[in-house]
């Protein structure tokens, strides 16, 4: 076969298959290893399986075992979050452990482990809940599922379900092996021109696997909004806003000009809210939303001037301080010559 493995007989692989094989590859850029290589008979193939390069060939029930032990991988690598800080662990689950089983969707046949993979899920969801409660005793609401599916910038947390696309990025997974094989394969029929540089310039039938998480989340985003009050929908689209990427072209070259860029967009926002109206603008680099600014005003109105600037300072005051310590934080793990350089930028005038 073309992965190194050989074939012998439908009932069994005769005693000397090894040895033959090594034969016939004399004379060839190949060579075998026969201590590194082991006979099975086809029989035996047929309902133990094979593992190879991370994934199990096999029929449905050696390819659940297989599977089980993965997710009892995965239960233990989130039961290791709940001694880390909750932001670490939400990094990790994000970033890392929520990735432990993908590569597997694209091998497996989803057929008959549809259970495992709604099981997946269930454990992602079960971390989730206990970094949302503030105490190993509460029991906070379960988490709506399209919250954990959709992707950041829509207000979700970005972690698809295995559920949902196990089946189509199998498909898609699939398809886009098929120029691959064809290439490998040997033609079955008389060779013709097109048989030369199969699936060459034709159309891709099925979708790819960026087509099927894209179709995903349309979907169900288009099902989320539909049950959500309007006011939830505009405090999601207000929090998706501050998640976005600051991309200025002042910032590539100096920080203090992208700033006053920042701090002059937020006057001429809120410049319908009257002259003495300021800002408590605490996002990086978002823009408060115009119900949010209106609110703020309110609180300024309610509280009088000498009170509504006391409050100012204080945050503002609380702010320095959390950038004074993470320069300082930044600077002590910081080459002494490097940290000069960082903090002897210039400042434009």
């Amino acid at each position: 076969m073309e992965d190194g493995s050989a074939i012998a007989s439908a009932k069994g692989a005769p005693q000397g298959t090894l040895e033959a094989a090594k034969e016939v590859l004399k004379g060839s850029p190949f060579s075998l290893n026969l201590a590194k290589s082991k006979e099975k008979a086809i029989e035996d193939l047929k309902l133990e399986g094979l593992k190879a390069l991370g994934t199990y060939i096999s029929p449905i029930r050696p390819k659940r075992t297989f599977l089980q032990e993965k997710l009892a991988t995965l239960q233990e690598a989130l039961e290791a979050l709940q001694d880390l800080p909750k932001q670490h662990s939400l990094l990790l689950l994000r970033g890392s452990i929520q990735l432990l089983l993908r590569h597997l969707q694209r091998q497996l046949d989803p057929t008959g482990l549809e259970d495992l993979w709604e099981e997946a899920d269930t454990l992602i969801r079960e971390a989730i809940i206990a970094l949302v409660a503030r105490s190993p005793s509460e029991s906070p609401k379960e988490p709506n599922s399209s919250l954990i599916a959709l992707p950041v910038r829509e207000g979700g947390l970005g972690i698809p379900l295995h559920k949902d696309l196990a089946h189509e990025l199998f498909l898609a997974a699939r398809e886009a092996s098929q120029p691959t094989l064809g290439l490998i394969r040997k033609p079955l029929a008389q060779p013709t021109l097109d048989q030369s540089q199969p699936n060459q310039g034709q159309p891709r039938l099925g979708k790819t696997a960026q087509q099927v998480l894209k179709e995903a989340n349309k979907a169900r985003l288009a099902g989320f909004l539909e049950d959500l009050p309007a006011s939830y929908r505009h405090a999601r689209l207000e929090n998706a806003s501050y998640l976005g990427p600051i991309s200025k072209d002042s910032a590539k070259e100096d920080p203090y000009s992208t700033l006053r860029e920042a701090t002059e967009e937020k006057r001429r926002k809120y410049r319908s809210l009257g002259a003495f109206f300021q800002p408590l603008i605490i996002s990086a680099g978002g823009l408060m939303d115009l119900e949010t600014a209106k609110t703020y005003q309110k609180l300024q109105d309610l509280i009088g001037p000498l009170a509504a600037n006391q409050l100012d300072s204080s945050i503002s005051l609380a702010l320095m301080r959390t950038r004074a310590t993470s320069a300082a934080s930044i600077a002590r793990d910081t080459p002494s010559n490097l940290a000069r350089s960082i903090w002897n930028t210039p400042r434009a005038s």
